[in-house]
């Protein structure tokens, strides 16, 4: 069966919240084609080089202008354009390719009405401020309108879990398919004492500028017993003036040597983006949470994570790198069950049989 997979190119983790998924299609012998752009698609193809690929559209937002949720809502044409240019892409690419099943990650154009098609999130309700409650009542009308066009929509999260509010809908079509992370749990000799990862992600300018953070604060400071990597999240060629000796950095990198850095790092310091709180929560680490400002998503799960996991969670205007430091040995580690995050195959062998079915049936009619 040829399955196309789709996410979308806002940050990194809707691509890396399919790589498991991907992974496990193609060990059911199933036939993959990549589909996004930007960082994502460089991602997916450094993960599998041997899969076939298709550019999409890219999404052109911008993030600077403040509050994120009324960027969103002024850049709302842009959407829709967006959409527009994926519904025109995704016919000529299931023609081109034969496709039998489409799962998208986020991109609302990516479906056909005769190919089943499905649509994962975590995010079906924006959190907007109270006073602005009336604008997200209608923004998230309009939203489900468009996931409701997609066969299946799969969350991401074990019913009642960590997305909670974000992930209410009332649409039959709905399946909460457990957790998904492509690490594995910590082994207890896994971690180097006092050594820190930074992780940076999500859209520009404030990834750049929490980057910019970090490296004046450790190049401000005497940090002598510890160790410090920085994982960018881009191979964007910005020049970087006066990097600390103190630091190592990284571009994107692929996930055995991802895996292996967050394993040996006594304590990650990352963004509450809803595929890096999984990933944390599969392996089970020290962490500090940075959500990206003016992300109410990111700043909601901060909150469910503070009162679920007793997590440590830091605005980036009062990020203090000595501060964290200081407190180094105390800082709570989180973890979740394992069984969260083995449910989703069952999920997709359900769905791709039925798939199958539909195949065989309308071959039958031929």
């Amino acid at each position: 069966m040829r399955v196309l997979v789709a996410p979308l190119n806002w940050g990194l983790g809707h691509a890396t919240r399919c790589i498991p998924v991907i992974h496990y299609l193609v060990q059911q012998k199933h036939e993959v084609i990549l589909a996004s752009d930007g960082q994502a698609l460089v991602l997916l193809k450094k993960e599998f080089p041997g899969l076939p690929f298709v550019e999409l559209p890219k999404w052109k937002i911008h993030y600077h202008i403040k509050p994120f949720f009324l960027g969103m809502l002024w850049q709302l044409p842009k959407f829709l354009l967006a959409i527009i240019k994926e519904r025109r892409k995704i016919k000529s690419i299931s023609k081109e390719y034969e496709i039998d099943a489409i799962i998208s990650d986020s991109r609302y154009g990516i479906y056909d009405n005769v190919i089943p098609s499905v649509f994962i999130s975590h995010q079906i309700n924006i959190q907007f401020p109270t006073l602005f409650h009336f604008l997200g009542r209608w923004f998230n009308q309009r939203h489900q309108h468009y996931i409701s066009r997609f066969q299946q929509v799969w969350i991401p999260d074990v019913a009642k879990g960590i997305a909670d509010k974000l992930s209410k809908i009332e649409l039959p079509q709905v399946k909460h398919i457990g957790m998904i992370s492509r690490f594995s749990r910590l082994t207890e000799t896994s971690n180097q004492h006092h050594k820190i990862l930074f992780l940076l992600s999500g859209p520009e300018p404030t990834r750049t500028q929490f980057e910019k953070i970090i490296l004046n604060q450790i190049k401000n400071s005497d940090y002598d017993n510890f160790q410090f990597e920085l994982v960018r999240g881009t191979n964007r060629k910005t020049q970087i003036k006066n990097i600390p000796l103190a630091i190592s950095m990284h571009g994107v990198i692929d996930k055995i040597e991802l895996e292996t850095k967050i394993k040996q790092a006594s304590l990650v310091v990352l963004r509450s983006g809803y595929t890096s709180v999984m990933d944390m929560l599969a392996i089970g680490k020290k962490v500090v949470f940075v959500p990206t400002p003016g992300q109410t998503e990111q700043e909601y799960l901060a909150k469910q994570l503070q009162e679920k996991y007793k997590a440590l969670v830091v605005t980036q205007k009062d990020f203090r790198l000595d501060k964290i430091l200081a407190e180094h040995d105390n800082i709570p580690l989180i973890k979740e069950d394992p069984s969260s995050f083995n449910q989703f195959s069952f999920f997709v062998d359900n769905w791709l049989q039925e798939v199958q079915t539909k195949l065989t049936n309308l071959r039958g009619h031929d």
